[in-house]
């Protein structure tokens, strides 16, 4: 759990709240960038890679050596 950003808590609440499970205060000031790259950092899920992704990068990156080949003439 994570909270602030309105400046109405102070540092005792702080202390408090952290003993009691927060994890992230965010006092005033604290800009929504640092704030949301927190939340990503700490919280957010990483990317999963797809399945077959290699097999399709494969086919993608023949399939464009075939139209430069055709593009340029060689056939």
């Amino acid at each position: 759990m994570f909270g602030g950003g309105g400046g109405t808590i102070t540092h005792e609440d702080q202390r408090i709240m952290q003993r009691r499970g927060v994890d992230q205060i965010f006092f005033a000031g604290t800009s929504l960038s640092d704030m949301t790259s927190y939340v990503r950092e700490h919280y957010g899920k990483p990317r999963q890679r797809r399945a077959g992704s290699d097999g399709e990068m494969k086919l993608a990156r023949k399939l464009t050596e075939i139209e430069d080949n055709y593009a340029n003439g060689k056939r």
